[in-house]
């Protein structure tokens, strides 16, 4: 079961992929925002091995969500091991809903077969100089 850590003493495991991700995703400031989130209380990292993901309580519009900001495993089935903990961690919350943002195309249809709905896209490009 992934366990609640200082993400001070992790830093170290976890810093490389979670620039990987926001390089990825088109957000190089992601460790650094996720450090802070993490050391200000507002956002959780929870470990189990090498595999992580940082959760944050979120309100929008009126509803409680449960953002599932960052999640690495190198881990098959690394889904089926660890949504059942996170969603233990939203009722144990009681927020209404759990949200999460990838730039993998490939998860798009997964987790649509898992019950997910996709809610908008965000399309971006360089603007053009000429």
């Amino acid at each position: 079961m992934p366990q609640l850590v200082d993400i001070f003493e992790v830093h170290q495991i976890v810093e490389q992929p979670i620039h990987d991700i926001g390089k990825q995703a088109g957000k190089p400031s992601l460790f650094a925002d996720v450090y802070k989130a993490c050391a200000d209380g507002e956002a959780f990292l929870f470990m189990e091995g090498k595999s992580f993901t940082i959760l944050k309580p979120i309100v929008e519009d009126g509803v409680s969500k449960l953002l599932v900001w960052v999640a690495y495993s190198k881990v098959g089935n690394a889904y089926q091991k660890f949504m059942p903990f996170i969603e233990s961690r939203g009722r144990l919350l009681g927020v209404d809903e759990i949200e999460f943002w990838t730039a993998l195309e490939p998860m798009n249809r997964f987790v649509r077969s898992k019950g997910w709905t996709k809610r908008y896209t965000i399309w971006s490009r360089k603007c053009s100089t000429t």
